[in-house]
């Protein structure tokens, strides 16, 4: 195997529809040092022909994943190294083989060794326990001791270092800032601060990059990613206040750049500056589905930066209970509904879709959704799966009393467009509604139209009646909906619940509540797979 080293090629171009950028955390399957590289180069292999442009590898959590001079590394993957296999070096060259650029992704503040359902005394490094002075003052309650504290000069240094390290002795193409991983990075009294110790901090990666890249005779890129603070995070107290005398920066304080400021991280000033070539986006929760990225668009606007957005790695969700309303993590949202995320991230203005610790190898993927997403042309008539929760559960009341709610839907496509153009379209609504004996006993309208219910046609079985004992099969209900009736733009839907009868003897009512909402949109057959195609056409 060969280390090319300080030996670059030129930045591998990114073809037309390569929009998709996939980041795995390299937790390598401890094995020998063979079995270890025909493992990185077969993932690698399974993107090659893809969408996939940008392909991240997790350079450490607390340990380096690599060989390294500056950070302690893990067992394995040092054991690799003295066999004279280097994980990183096989990584960028397969990359390279496949046509995908190869990034390494830094974790700015992993906190894995601070935790103790993750073996914290396992994952913890002898610099972090011989210099509790550089942590800081207060931990989470799930912590048995905190992260660093960035406002200490050692921090910074070695990771600068650590960057430096890797920039040169790889032949990648970029470098990732993961900030997901985690905050906070500054006490709380010493955030202003910090604020321009991190802008100086990336300031000196990117001119770090660009000495490295000059050398080399190429051009090093440089992201970072973020979560989205949605209505989840809101809702769960989770927001940050922004600091007073910031709103000529951020227009509300519902920005979710606006709470990234109030942890010290100033993404307009990043961006402004011309230090990031990428922005990343994306989400923790089960509003991926109807993530707004109008913020970051903004943040963007004028620069030559691209905004590239993705459901991101769900940890904690809306709905702890899965089943009947869709709240599982985003590696098993199936590829219709990938589609619908990607549609909707597009019309937004996302220049990319992005993907985080998808690779897990215990979980099966669904490859052709990464042999299709790259394609926003195609996507605008694709058949796909709009997925609403943020407005769930709505409840309707008692059977025995009339209840009545509404909420709103957006929806990406331009149905009228389309059926003006001559494509045929179908639309479906699939509705869960506890404690419903029949379809008749809902009333349901769109727009103030009012619009058929039946039997949803396509439940799988078995209900998952252990997750939830009230769903039956009567819950499950569907409506056919005159495509014309749907505008694109927000939609409202409302649910009129009849007065029922009397429940018998001994039976507490509960009341009804509206627990799934999708849309289905049916645009053509697609029994010959589009992803199929692709693979047998590398030069889309």
């Amino acid at each position: 195997m060969q280390h090319q080293g300080l030996f670059a090629s030129e930045t591998t171009p990114l073809r037309e529809r390569q929009r998709l950028i996939m980041s795995y955390d390299a937790g390598e399957t401890p094995c020998s040092p063979d079995q270890a590289e025909r493992q990185i180069r077969s993932l690698v292999q399974c993107f090659e022909g893809s969408h996939v442009g940008i392909l991240q590898r997790c350079l450490g959590v607390a340990r380096a994943f690599q060989k390294s001079d500056v950070l302690e590394m893990w067992e394995t993957q040092q054991a690799w190294v003295e066999a004279g296999m280097d994980p990183m070096a096989v990584f960028v060259d397969e990359c390279h083989r496949c046509g995908i650029q190869a990034w390494g992704s830094r974790r700015m503040n992993d906190g894995h060794h601070t935790y103790r359902i993750l073996e914290f005394d396992r994952y913890q490094t002898q610099f972090y326990r011989e210099n509790p002075q550089l942590r800081l003052k207060s931990k989470r309650d799930a912590q048995v001791s905190p992260t660093y504290d960035w406002n200490k000069p050692e921090i910074a240094a070695q990771n600068l270092a650590f960057l430096r390290e890797v920039a040169e002795n790889y032949d990648i193409d970029g470098i990732d800032l993961d900030y997901t991983r985690i905050a906070p990075y500054f006490n709380i009294e010493e955030v202003d601060q910090g604020r321009e110790i991190m802008n100086q901090h990336v300031r000196d990666v990117r001119t770090m990059l660009d000495e490295v890249g000059e050398k080399k005779g190429k051009h090093l890129g440089l992201s970072a990613q973020l979560y989205s603070r949605d209505s989840v995070w809101k809702a769960k107290g989770l927001e940050l206040t922004p600091e007073a005398g910031r709103e000529d920066v951020h227009e509300s304080p519902e920005d979710d750049i606006h709470c990234h400021f109030a942890e010290g991280l100033d993404i307009g000033s990043w961006i402004q500056e011309g230090l990031l070539d990428i922005l990343i986006a994306h989400c923790r929760t089960t509003s991926l589905y109807e993530m707004d990225i109008s913020a970051w668009r903004r943040a963007v606007e004028g620069t030559d930066c691209r905004l590239v957005a993705g459901a991101g790695k769900p940890g904690f969700f809306k709905f702890r209970r899965g089943g009947l309303i869709n709240g599982y993590p985003a590696h098993l949202t199936q590829y219709l509904e990938h589609r619908g995320i990607a549609h909707r991230f597009y019309e937004q203005g996302a220049d990319g879709i992005f993907f985080y610790d998808y690779v897990i190898r215990f979980f099966e993927l669904q490859w052709e959704v990464y042999r299709e997403l790259g394609d926003p042309e195609r996507l605008c008539y694709a058949n796909k799966v709009y997925v609403y929760q943020l407005a769930l559960p709505l409840v309707l009341e008692y059977q025995n009393k009339a209840g009545k709610a509404e909420m709103e839907i957006d929806v990406p496509d331009d149905l009228a467009a389309t059926l003006a153009g001559g494509q045929p379209v179908r639309a479906r609504l699939l509705l869960n509604i506890t404690e419903l004996m029949t379809p008749g006993d809902i009333e349901f309208r769109v727009n103030g139209e009012e619009v058929a219910v039946a039997p949803e046609q396509s439940i799988t079985t078995p209900l998952t009646i252990t997750d939830h004992p009230e769903d039956k099969p009567s819950c499950h209900i569907e409506a056919a909906i005159p495509p014309e009736q749907l505008k694109k733009g927000r939609n409202t839907l409302t649910f009129s619940l009849k007065p029922g009868g009397q429940k018998p003897p001994g039976v507490v009512p509960q009341p009804s509540e509206v627990r799934k909402v999708n849309l289905e949109l049916v645009y053509r057959d697609e029994t010959y797979p589009y992803w199929l195609a692709l693979q047998l056409d590398r030069t889309l």
